[in-house]
C-alpha cells in the first residue's frame, strides 16, 4: 500500500467516524426556532414571498436559505431532511480541514486535524445548526486557498477561486465581515513579497465587492448581530451589558470547549498540556508559521465575538477547523520531538500511547454526542409530542419568535394558534398590531385581542420561553419582559389549571393552561 493510498484510507475512516458520531444529534436533537425559520421560509407560497421572508425576518445573508429552498424541494420538509443539510456540510468540512492541515504542514498534521474536527464537541454540537456548518466549510476552504497562494506562484485559477469562495462566504454569514479582512492582512505577509500579497488581498476584495448589493438590506435588517448588541432597546430583554471580566470568561471558556475532549475538566488538563508543549516548541525554535497563523486567526475571531458581547459558541463554530490545525501541529511536533530525542522509548511506547489516548478521546466524545442528543433543542418539540394537540385549545406563543418552532411541530394538527409580539421588530408570525415594548397598553391590548380570538375555545395554553422571559436575577438586575407581564395579567384574570415545564437545550418553555370559556370575553 502506497503512502497516498494509506492516507486516503485513514481519511476515509475519519470522515466515516465523524459522520457516525453526528448521527445521534441528527436523529434526536429536533429543531429550534432558528432552524424552524428555515422551514417557514422554505414553505413560502412563491419564490418572491420566500425572498421577502428572508429579507425581513432573518438576520443573515441569503445563501444558505437559497440552498435550503432548493433542498426541501428535493428532500422534503421533515425534521430529518432539515437537519441533514447542515450535517452534510459539517461532514464535508472534515476533509477540508485535512487539506488545510496538510497544506500547513504535512499529511500527518492534516489527518490529526481532521480527526480532531471529527470528534470535536463544539463541531458535533453545531453540526445541525443550520447555516453555521456551511460557513465553517467555506472559511476552511478559503484559508486553504490563501495559505497555498502565499507560498506558490500566482495562478489565475486560484485567484478566481479565492474571489468566488469569498463571495459565497460573505453571502453566508456576517462574520465574514471581519474574517475576510483578517485573511487579507495575513495574505499581505506573503513570503513571496508585497506585490504577491496584494494580488491575493485583491482577490479577496474582488470577492467581497458583490456584498455591496446586499449592504442596504444588511443595514436595515433587524438586529444583525455583527453591528447591534443584544442590549439594543429593540431587544425584548433588558440585561446589563457584559463587563470585561464577562468577556474574558467567555473567551477562556470557549477555548476549553473548542478542545477535542469532553468533559470540561479533562479538556482543561489537555489544554494545559498543549500550552506547555507549545511553550517548549517555541523555546526550541520548532515553529510552523502557517499553523500558528491558524491559531492566531481563531483567537482573533473569538476575541471579536467576545468583544461584541455575542456569548454563543455558534458564532465561533465556523472557525473551529483553523483551531484544529493549530492543535494538530502542536501534537505532531511534540511527538516528533519525543521520537527524535528518545527514540528507544518512542519505539517501545509511542504507538501504544497514541492509540490509547486516541481511543479515550473518541470514546469520551462519543459519550458527549449521545449525552447531548438526550435533550431536544426545543422544549416545544417535547410538549407537542407528549400529548395530542386539542382543537378546543387556543395556543398562544410568547414571545412570537418561538412561533416558527410551534408551527413546524403542529403543522399536521388542526388547531388555532397565535403569538404575542413584544418587540418593535415583528417576527414572521406577528400578533396583533405593532405594540411597542415600552407601551403600558401592550399587554392590555393583547388580553383584549386574545379575548376576541379565543371565542369558541374552552382552554388557552400560554407557551412561555423560560430562558428569556421568566423573572431571573442576573448580575444584580431583574430580567423584565412583556411576555412575563402578559403571563402575570392572565394569571390575575383567568383560572390557571396546570403549569408544566418542558426543557430544551436551547429553547426551554413552560406551558400554562387557562380555562377561557366564560372568562376571556369579559376582558373586553
Amino acid at each position: 500500500m502506497t503512502e497516498l493510498t494509506r492516507t486516503r484510507a485513514i481519511l476515509a475512516a475519519i470522515v466515516t467516524a465523524g459522520a457516525v458520531i453526528r448521527i445521534p444529534g441528527l436523529l434526536h436533537d429536533g429543531l429550534w426556532r432558528d432552524e424552524a425559520y428555515v422551514y417557514v421560509d422554505a414553505i413560502a407560497p412563491t419564490f418572491q414571498a420566500f425572498l421577502h421572508r428572508i429579507v425581513e425576518t432573518e438576520y443573515h445573508p441569503p445563501l444558505y436559505f437559497l440552498i435550503a429552498y432548493g433542498w426541501v424541494r428535493l428532500a422534503g420538509t421533515s425534521e430529518l431532511s432539515l437537519k441533514a443539510l447542515p450535517l452534510l456540510f459539517s461532514v464535508l468540512t472534515i476533509p477540508a480541514v485535512y487539506r488545510l492541515g496538510a497544506t500547513a504542514g504535512s499529511a500527518g498534521i492534516g489527518l490529526a486535524a481532521a480527526a480532531m474536527y471529527a470528534v470535536s464537541p463544539l463541531a458535533i454540537l453545531e453540526s445541525g445548526d443550520y447555516l453555521y456548518p456551511l460557513m465553517g466549510l467555506l472559511c476552511t476552504v478559503l484559508a486553504t486557498l490563501i495559505m497555498a497562494g502565499r507560498r506558490e506562484p500566482l495562478r489565475p485559477a486560484r485567484l478566481a477561486a479565492i474571489a468566488v469562495i469569498t463571495m459565497l462566504t460573505m453571502y453566508t454569514q456576517y462574520a465574514a465581515l471581519f474574517y475576510v479582512p483578517v485573511l487579507a492582512a495575513w495574505a499581505l505577509s506573503s513570503p513571496r513579497g508585497m506585490r504577491h500579497g496584494l494580488a491575493l488581498a485583491g482577490a479577496l476584495g474582488l470577492g467581497a465587492l458583490p456584498f455591496l448589493f446586499w449592504l442596504p438590506t444588511f443595514l436595515r435588517q433587524p438586529n444583525p448581530y455583527f453591528l447591534r448588541s443584544p442590549w439594543h432597546p429593540g431587544n425584548p430583554l433588558f440585561v446589563p451589558p457584559p463587563n470585561a471580566l464577562d468577556k474574558l470568561g467567555f473567551f477562556a471558556w470557549t477555548i476549553v470547549r473548542s478542545l477535542p475532549l469532553w468533559p470540561e475538566k479533562l479538556a482543561i488538563v489537555l489544554g494545559l498540556f498543549l500550552a506547555a508543549a507549545l511553550a517548549r516548541l517555541v523555546m526550541s525554535r520548532r515553529i510552523n508559521a502557517d499553523a500558528i497563523a491558524m491559531g492566531v486567526m481563531y483567537a482573533v475571531a473569538l476575541a471579536l465575538v467576545a468583544g461584541a458581547g455575542r456569548f454563543g459558541v455558534r458564532y465561533v463554530a465556523p472557525f473551529i477547523g483553523l483551531f484544529c490545525v493549530f492543535l494538530a501541529w502542536i501534537v505532531a511536533a511534540w511527538f516528533e520531538r519525543v521520537r527524535l530525542e528518545r527514540p528507544s522509548q518512542w519505539t517501545r511506547w509511542g504507538a501504544a500511547v497514541t492509540a490509547v489516548l486516541s481511543l479515550f478521546i473518541v470514546s469520551e466524545d462519543l459519550v458527549f454526542a449521545v449525552h447531548t442528543a438526550g435533550m431536544p433543542e426545543s422544549g416545544i418539540r417535547t410538549f407537542v409530542r407528549s400529548q395530542p394537540l386539542d382543537p378546543a385549545t387556543l395556543y398562544v406563543i410568547a414571545p412570537d419568535y418561538m412561533t416558527a418552532t410551534f408551527a413546524f411541530y403542529a403543522r399536521d394538527a388542526q388547531v388555532a394558534y397565535t403569538a404575542f409580539g413584544q418587540t418593535d421588530h415583528p417576527e414572521i408570525f406577528r400578533y396583533g398590531r405593532d405594540a411597542s415594548i415600552y407601551s403600558p397598553a401592550a399587554v392590555r391590548d393583547a388580553i383584549i385581542a386574545l379575548g376576541k380570538k379565543a371565542g369558541g375555545h374552552e382552554y388557552l395554553d400560554l407557551i412561555v420561553d423560560d430562558a428569556g422571559n421568566s423573572a431571573k436575577v442576573s448580575r444584580g438586575r431583574l430580567y423584565r419582559s412583556p411576555a412575563r407581564r402578559l403571563l402575570d395579567s392572565m394569571r390575575a384574570r383567568y383560572p390557571l389549571l396546570t403549569q408544566r415545564r418542558y426543557p430544551g437545550r436551547l429553547e426551554s418553555v413552560t406551558v400554562y393552561r387557562f380555562r377561557t370559556q366564560g372568562y376571556l370575553r369579559s376582558a373586553e
